[in-house]
């Protein structure tokens, strides 16, 4: 009886070597979209790096319109390690930030002097 007791237990705390399980990616950072691209225009919110869509057909033929505002531009640098929330290699200080709307996927909207641009979160996993 204690040898099935002991069985069913080691049975339901589910032993397993790890073998078989999917590893998540981590999304990327300015770091390594950088060593890719130095000159990639990006920009960095809440974590997440966001590349500028222009273009991207399925974004711009997206009827995305400006929703939440999120800030502006804070820093604008082309070094890697430089970069904090709000901070961006081609837009410029002061650039308003709005969440995209009646888009699917993870849209940040710049409202730029030659228009509003589109930039699409780069995720993993």
């Amino acid at each position: 009886m204690r040898i099935l007791v002991l069985f069913l237990l080691l049975l339901s705390t589910g032993c397993t070597s790890g073998e078989g399980e999917e590893q998540v990616k981590p999304n990327p950072t300015p770091s390594s979209i950088l060593q890719e691209n130095p000159e990639a225009d990006i920009l960095y919110v809440n974590g997440i790096v966001y590349k500028n869509a222009s273009d991207i057909e399925w974004v711009v033929d997206s009827d995305y319109e400006k929703g939440d505002d999120l800030g502006i531009v804070e820093k604008q640098v082309k070094d890697p390690e430089g970069f904090r929330d709000l901070t961006a290699t081609h837009l410029l200080v002061g650039t308003p930030l709005y969440e995209a709307e009646n888009v699917s996927g993870d849209v940040i909207v710049a409202e730029t002097d030659e228009g509003d641009l589109p930039y699409l979160a780069l995720k993993e996993g």
